[in-house]
């Protein structure tokens, strides 16, 4: 027999580990809204509070013509020698550890992975869900996969309690379907596991080094372990969300008579 408490924590940690998916799949990872949204929203001063810095750059000193309707920006000198960078899609001045994820097809803050299991980005204001649903995926891997294996190997006759036998799959029921679909779900889930395992303990080597998955892929080298680098990612700041998905916003009419964002008439380039 099973004891009770076996099935209530693996349900609790079921349900921990759909709601940490949903926050991770759902929530704003920290995305830096595009130049257009910045102007036609009129959040400037306010992401200039938040961030530190003004992310529509700076006027550059040459400009083209005027009739070019092209207006060149530049990266103020100071925070270009900070790692702070253009991005040619966005046309925004971009932290250091920010990255233009081309899944998304935004700028996102403190960028680590697009994951496609959550359908997101895992960045600055979702990592804390993306460890935390990773991390209850192998609790509940830990608890589920035994129980499921002791459950097979009692079926099949190989396990003796007390000098008795245990109940063998003949008597419990007939159909050889039902031996193979637990079996096959026993390999699976194994195998899910130990890859989910392996995803936690490499997260774990992040975390402790302070690096994001990007960073380590490109090769910068780790800080000496425990690693307290920039800034521990999953201890790091959150921050509010930089943009209101529900905000109002004036559309203007073009010359060809296509409906575009007030503000994304001229085009920005970087010198």
């Amino acid at each position: 027999t099973v004891h009770p408490i076996v099935p209530l924590v693996a349900l609790f940690f079921f349900v921990l580990t759909v709601g940490c998916l949903l926050a991770a799949c759902l929530s704003d990872p920290g995305i830096i809204p595009r130049r257009e949204v910045i102007l036609a929203t009129g959040a400037e001063k306010r992401l200039e509070e938040e961030l530190g810095y003004n992310p529509l750059g700076e006027p550059a000193a040459a400009q083209l013509a005027p009739d070019t309707n092209v207006v060149r920006m530049s990266v103020p000198a100071e925070l270009r020698g900070r790692g702070y960078r253009w991005c040619v899609t966005c046309k925004i001045v971009r932290p250091p550890r920010a990255s233009h994820c081309p899944d998304c097809d935004n700028c996102v803050m403190r960028f680590d992975h697009h994951c496609p299991f959550v359908n997101n980005c895992v960045g600055q204001r979702n990592y804390l869900f993306f460890f935390g649903f990773t991390s209850s995926v192998c609790c509940l891997s830990l608890i589920v996969i035994p129980t499921l294996l002791w459950y097979l190997l009692a079926g099949l006759g190989f396990q003796q309690q007390r000098g008795k036998t245990a109940v063998g799959f003949d008597e419990v029921d007939q159909s050889g379907l039902l031996k193979g679909v637990l079996i096959t779900l026993a390999v699976a889930g194994g195998c899910a596991g130990l890859l989910v395992c392996g995803l936690w303990i490499y997260h774990i080597f992040l975390i402790c080094s302070g690096l994001t998955t990007k960073e380590h892929w490109r090769g910068r080298k780790v800080q000496s372990l425990p690693g307290m680098g920039d800034e521990l990612t999953i201890f790091g700041r959150r921050g509010r969300r930089l943009f209101n998905p529900r905000a109002i916003v004036e559309a203007v009419t073009t010359e060809g008579g296509d409906l575009v964002l007030k503000g994304s008439g001229q085009t920005v380039m970087e010198v």
